[in-house]
């Protein structure tokens, strides 16, 4: 299934003229793909990672798959097409994964630093208020994330709505 999705997608970033890969994981039987465009590439490849069996961000690569499998041999990397062109929003998405982890760590420093002082009901509003930020950028921003009952709740997939939010919210940036 990686596989013929990671194809079909490869391909069609090719004929939109990027410069597109297929990164294989022999020993984990698992495919990606790769794009061009700047910044660090995945593993010294030269592409930066794109999953195709959930929604992630471009350069997004899971710690673990719902498996339990992690990605930790050497990809061989098998260019697709001749495109030249590259994605230019990686600046973006290390925005937005930068935002997602840091939240919890924030969160937790900001609980520790009030907890057991008085405070007014107003200044534990206000606590409360972000530390449920803290918890929604790190569940939305991961776009693959779902609940128990198999629901996404990563409610952040647009890029551009995800930056948006985190302007607008991440006390801890």
């Amino acid at each position: 299934m990686c596989g013929d999705k990671s194809v079909l997608l490869a391909d069609l970033l090719a004929h939109e003229g990027y410069s597109a890969a297929l990164l294989s994981f022999g020993p984990e039987q698992h495919m990606v793909v790769g794009v061009k465009g700047p910044g660090p590439t995945f593993m010294s490849t030269g592409y930066l990672f794109l999953e195709t069996t959930a929604p992630m961000y471009v350069t997004d690569v899971p710690s673990q798959y719902a498996d339990g499998m992690k990605l930790t041999s050497e990809p061989v990397v098998i260019p697709i097409g001749k495109g030249t062109r590259e994605y230019s929003a990686s600046g973006q998405i290390a925005e937005i994964i930068r935002a997602r982890d840091a939240a919890a760590p924030a969160a937790e420093a900001l609980y520790k630093q009030t907890k057991g002082l008085p405070l007014t009901g107003s200044q534990a509003s206000s606590i409360n208020d972000k530390l449920k930020l803290a918890y929604t950028a790190e569940t939305c921003l991961r776009s693959n994330v779902v609940n128990k009952n198999g629901v996404s709740v990563g409610s952040f997939k647009d890029r551009t709505v995800a930056i948006g939010w985190i302007q607008r919210n991440a006390w801890w940036m």
